[in-house]
Parts: C-alpha cells; structure tokens; sequence
C-alpha cells in the first residue's frame, strides 16, 4: 500500500519576524489608502516663472468626503509637505466641505498634489505671517521678507522694509486723482475717513480692505475710494 508523507520545513525565526512586520504594513498601507485620498493639483501658469511665488488654488471635494479643513495638506512632486493655509469657502448640505482655498509660496511651474482625509494633519508655515494693529494707531503686517506698516487716515502702506532697509517711506498718501476741472484730491488726513479692516488673518495669507474720500485741499470730497491688499507668507512684495 503507497503512503505519501507531507514534509513541512520549519522557517526561520527572522523570516517569520520579517513576514509578520510585512504583513503590518501591508494593513497599514491599506488602511492609509482607505482613510486618506488625494488629486494632482496643476498650476494654469503662462509666465514661465521658476522661482517662488504666491499661488491661491481653489480646491474641490466630492460630497461627504471630509469635514476638517486642517485635514488637507499639499505636498510636492518629492512628496514633502509645502507650507499652506487652507480655509473652507463652500460646503454641501450635509455640512461636508465642498470648496476650499489654499495659499502657498512655491515655484509654479513645480508639480504639487493635494491629500487629505483622516490620518492627514497640516504642518503650520514655518515663519507664520503677522499682524499687529496698535490701538487708534498703525497696522503692521510682517510676512518674515517685508514689514508693512499702514499709518491712520492714509489708504495705502506708508512704510515698507526688507531687514534694516527701507523701501518704502511716507508714500501712505501716495493715491490720487485729477477730475474733469482739474481739481487735485488724496485720500489722507482726518477728512478721508480712512477705514481699515482685516478681512482675513492667517498663517500663511492676510487679506486687509481699506477704503475712505478723496479730498481736495479745501476739504471738498469727490469719490469714494477703496483698496484690498494681499500678502502672503515669505513674500517680499503685496499685491493690490
């Protein structure tokens, strides 16, 4: 009568240790990939700029996918997390976000992807921009390149320096206009009414409003005046 023998060859210690830490993170892999998601994030640049720049990006989500703005980050094409700011603008009825906006420094023409989900948590910029509005007195802003200062009843910034160098200075009245009879009118001093407001503080963009009359030396006003400036993290310049 055959018999037949079934041989088993012990595996080594190692081998089982190494299978069991594969296998581990196999499940956590598969795991990731359920609780996160992500999407390839372009920039439509016809610059051809290659260095650094201030870009906002709107960012769409399908409906019930997430909640948590702080759960999105961007990352480049080597994978590491790029420094952003990302605010929810829009979401569905579920109460799930629909729309955001994300504000980043980076070269455009650099590839870039968005994650999120659970598991996906958001590096703060490095040198968070600053703001600093004294009582009845100036409004800083400082990006970490460029200090901004705005001085009351001028609409735009009166001073302006990168380090110890100044590069702008007492230019706050520099907005004006001539009418049809030739009549010269600025917005500055207590007759503007200059008002200010900081339409949105983060560490990575501000958004500030200012607005207030154009007057003639004799006190006269002749138009309404309004401007929005935009700043963004380690950026030098603003844009109005």
């Amino acid at each position: 009568m055959a018999e037949s023998y079934a041989m088993r060859i012990p595996q080594p210690t190692s081998l089982r240790r190494l299978s069991g830490a594969a296998a581990a993170a196999i499940v956590l892999s598969a795991a990731r990939s359920v609780l996160a998601d992500g999407f390839d994030l372009r920039v439509n640049d016809v610059s051809g700029l290659d260095e650094p720049w201030p870009l906002v990006a709107g960012l769409p989500f399908p409906e019930g996918a997430l909640r948590d703005a702080s759960a999105i980050r961007i990352v480049g094409a080597d994978g590491a997390e790029v420094p952003a700011q990302v605010d929810a603008v829009a979401t569905w009825r579920d109460g799930s976000l629909q729309w955001a906006l994300a504000g980043f420094t980076a070269r455009p023409q650099a590839a870039f992807r968005v994650e999120y989900g659970l598991g996906v948590r958001r590096m703060e910029p490095p040198v968070p921009l600053r703001i600093e509005q004294a009582s009845d007195g100036p409004l800083t802003v400082n990006t970490g390149a460029a200090v901004f200062t705005f001085r009351p009843g001028r609409l735009l910034p009166d001073r302006a320096a990168m380090g110890t160098a100044v590069v702008l200075d007492g230019a706050g009245a520099g907005a004006y206009l001539v009418d049809n009879r030739g009549r010269e009118a600025r917005v500055v001093g207590a007759a503007a009414e200059v008002e200010s407001d900081v339409v949105l503080a983060g560490p990575a963009r501000a958004v500030i409003r200012r607005a207030g009359w154009y007057v003639t030396e004799t006190g006269e006003r002749l138009a309404r005046a309004e401007a929005w400036f935009y700043f963004a993290a380690g950026c030098p310049s603003l844009r109005i």
